[in-house]
């Protein structure tokens, strides 16, 4: 990941509704100078949010995101659970 212009200092938004990009997008924000936004949500029923992954990761601190990865491979999935149709954690 690269910043298109580097050194300005500006906005990145990323549209995406997925765990997985926001750990990417996580792991990365150390190194972007560029405040990082992921925008999750439909605006059909109201739900769109933005989550400001800098202030995330500034929090979280740099050891803590680049750990992430790992972390979320190891433990991290979603799938269908076919009674609720709905995106849910199910259960093993």
């Amino acid at each position: 990941m690269q910043e298109k212009v580097p050194g300005e200092i500006g906005n990145i938004v990323v549209r995406a509704s997925d765990t997985d990009i926001a750990i990417i997008l996580l792991y990365h924000s150390p190194t972007f100078t560029a405040t990082l936004l992921i925008n999750t949500g439909t605006n059909a029923r109201n739900t769109r949010r933005y989550i400001n992954l800098t202030s995330v990761g500034e929090v979280m601190g740099a050891l803590l995101c680049e750990s992430l990865p790992a972390f979320h491979a190891f433990t991290g999935y979603v799938c269908l659970c076919e009674e609720r149709k709905e995106m849910t954690a199910c259960k093993t």
